[in-house]
């Protein structure tokens, strides 16, 4: 029997196919899925989204709540190619998917709390209660963790999130949690998987931001002791801790400050004062 001279893409080697749809943009690899049973599972393969990720240019998700033609809890993914000067973005959506917000959330604020490994975690917040989201954009599916109820009519809880992974469990994503309910801050992390919050201690720090940018394998955030300045703390999502990151001077933190992550390799810690503004960085070697 001959061999076709004109051979089938799926006659292609695993390893192969997914080198080759990698380098497709998000929109692409949307429609991929609808090709056959085969594409879909090696685009929602582990190693395809890893290999994705690591070609995928910088992307957006997007949450509309100004225009009343637009229904509660769309999410909008936008990728960004080239440098952006303007704070307008005019571009296409590559994706949107519906979280199919309940009534209590729909007039509340939607917060992105991280993005690890292609999936992105959303803080949907309302009056006694919260939703967290983990979205994937390529494949427009997200879960909902499990909730508890934070309010009484006699406490108030603060809560605080942070989303990121290990680099020794690489493929285990977590969500830690710090609530307040009174006095003392608990922490309770969520590993993606079990279906639970499994309680880890207790935080002896007050808070400053309620989000913690998670670089290289850790979620940091700025503490204030109630005797003591403000200062750095990075959470190792392997072993579940706190230790001490490299602060600026305590003469120096005044005013506001805010947390960010530049580059994926820099924590920057932005200084709001009486008109002034300072900026300082530190690089987190991998």
């Amino acid at each position: 029997m001959m061999k076709s001279l004109n051979p089938s893409i799926e006659a292609l080697p695993g390893n192969i196919m997914a080198d080759v749809l990698s380098r497709l943009p998000v929109k692409t690899i949307i429609h991929c899925k609808c090709v056959c049973k085969n594409w879909r599972e090696l685009v929602s393969d582990s190693y395809f989204v890893n290999l994705h990720i690591s070609r995928l240019p910088a992307g957006v998700m997007i949450h509309e709540n100004c225009h009343f033609e637009v229904k509660p809890g769309i999410m909008k993914w936008l990728e960004i190619k080239g440098e952006v000067d303007d704070t307008r973005l005019h571009h296409d959506f590559v994706t949107l998917f519906d979280l199919s917000l309940a009534p209590a959330f729909q007039n509340s604020n939607i917060c992105q709390m991280g993005s690890v490994n292609g999936l992105i975690c959303l803080w949907k917040y309302a009056s006694n209660h919260d939703n967290i989201y983990i979205c994937n954009p390529i494949t427009r599916e997200y879960m909902i963790l499990p909730r508890q109820q934070y309010h009484t009519e006699k406490s108030y809880a603060a809560i605080y999130y942070s989303f990121g992974v290990g680099l020794l469990t690489k493929e285990y994503n977590k969500v830690m949690r710090i609530f307040q309910p009174s006095q003392a801050q608990n922490l309770e992390v969520y590993t993606l998987g079990t279906g639970q919050w499994r309680r880890v201690g207790h935080v002896p720090y007050l808070l400053n931001e309620s989000y913690g940018p998670y670089v290289n394998g850790c979620a940091h955030w700025i503490f204030c002791g109630r005797d003591s300045p403000k200062e750095l703390y990075a959470f190792d999502f392997d072993n579940e801790t706190f230790s001490f990151f490299p602060s600026p001077p305590s003469e120096e933190i005044i005013g506001r400050q805010i947390l960010g992550v530049i580059n994926g390799c820099n924590i920057r810690f932005r200084i709001h004062g009486l008109g002034d503004e300072g900026i300082w960085d530190q690089k987190i070697l991998a």
